[in-house]
């Protein structure tokens, strides 16, 4: 876990602890050079599956049976695919069939990726909730076949769901989400409840679910929720889903930025932790690197 020391700008002093792996780098570069001290502890982790493991046959079973809606419930999945299909040479057949159907993005980083793959977004969802863009779905498109990019969730209840709509449904899984090591993240709701970090940055509801997890696990759950509750430690999330699973888990409310990305959490992240002042803290997040 690295950790860098910057006596300038405004949150020098500031104990920030980065939760993301991906664009994790971008995230410290940001806080260093505001002066925060930063530290990363990866609370999830994103594993690609091998093209040979199933992603080879359902990428086939897409070119086979061309489908009328493809639902991107996630920027990384489609980018993924896309890859791994480039890699097995089959990239210009599966962008051929994309851009045929109707696309569906689950929200801004999912439209966002749509767009920067050259592909023509048909709808994108306000919500970030997977129910109510299938509930969208079934009713604008009762009976289609639809591909739907999975999260990293496992298939199940989504495709169910669309399943007893009647709809023809293919998942398509080209990465999962991995957990790393539990004792760091149990090492951290335990920081966070004795005053030794100041804030806290998630990019993922299942980052904040992990950290829950993980505090229950040691025992420190209630004592994180009072600490949040009462301001000790500031949590901030790049967009309204994982800041919605914040206070769905009891640990307050959240900083989000008025918009969606990195960038401007970090600033509004800023805003807030200038306008309450500096703290005195305790000694340091414990680290194992």
């Amino acid at each position: 876990m690295a950790r860098t020391w910057v006596n300038d700008g405004p949150l020098a002093g500031r104990r920030i602890v980065v939760t993301a792996d991906r664009r994790a780098a971008e995230q410290h570069h940001l806080l260093d050079q505001r002066g925060a001290s930063v530290q990363r502890v990866p609370l999830l982790g994103c594993e690609l599956l091998p093209w040979e493991g199933g992603l080879e046959a359902q990428t086939r079973q897409v070119l086979h049976h061309r489908p009328a809606v493809v639902v991107v419930t996630t920027g990384t999945g489609l980018w993924a695919w896309l890859r791994a299909a480039d890699r097995a040479g089959l990239g210009d057949a599966l962008r051929a069939v994309l851009d045929d159907a109707a696309l569906w993005a689950r929200g801004p980083k999912a439209a966002s990726a749509v767009r920067s793959a050259g592909l023509r977004l048909a709808s994108s969802a306000t919500t970030l909730r997977s129910a109510d863009v299938f509930a969208q779905l079934t009713a604008a498109h009762h009976s289609a076949r639809v591909v739907l990019i999975m999260d990293g969730a496992p298939v199940s209840g989504s495709v169910a769901h669309l399943v007893d709509a009647g709809i023809d449904v293919t998942p398509v899984s080209p990465y999962r989400w991995v957990t790393p090591d539990p004792i760091e993240a149990a090492n951290l709701a335990t920081s966070m409840t004795l005053g030794a970090v100041d804030a806290v940055t998630f990019s993922t509801a299942r980052s904040v679910e992990h950290l829950v997890a993980a505090a229950s696990g040691a025992g420190v759950l209630d004592n994180l929720r009072r600490a949040c509750a009462r301001g000790e430690v500031m949590l901030a999330c790049t967009g309204a889903n994982a800041a919605a699973r914040v206070t769905a888990l009891g640990l307050g409310t959240a900083v989000v930025p008025p918009r969606h990305g990195v960038g401007a959490m970090v600033r509004t992240l800023e805003a807030h932790l200038t306008a309450a002042g500096v703290v005195e803290r305790p000694a340091v997040l414990s680290t194992t690197g």
